[in-house]
């Protein structure tokens, strides 16, 4: 006979038992964490490459603005979803 409560998962998939549950949400929180420090390296090697490097302070002022025009973009799209739900 199967012991019913090991089989148990919720609805991500995980096992219900809690501290399995934390150990691949931990894992997994980590491996997230890896791949988007990858890419901030990533990007910022591009950028001091490419992006006026022989000039370093106006290379970080269009760095700035850049990214500021990005995230006020990623907010204005949010505002407008969030207007059609």
């Amino acid at each position: 006979m199967v012991n019913a409560s090991v089989c148990k998962t919720d609805m991500r998939g995980f096992d219900s038992r809690p501290g399995l549950m934390n150990l691949k949400e931990n894992i997994r929180t980590i491996i997230i964490a890896i791949g988007v420090v990858l890419i901030w390296r990533g990007i910022w090697g591009l950028s001091d490459d490419y992006l006026f490097h022989s000039n370093p302070t106006l290379s970080y002022a269009v760095s700035v603005i850049a990214g500021l025009l990005i995230l006020l973009l990623i907010g204005k799209k949010k505002n407008s979803i969030d207007e059609l739900l």
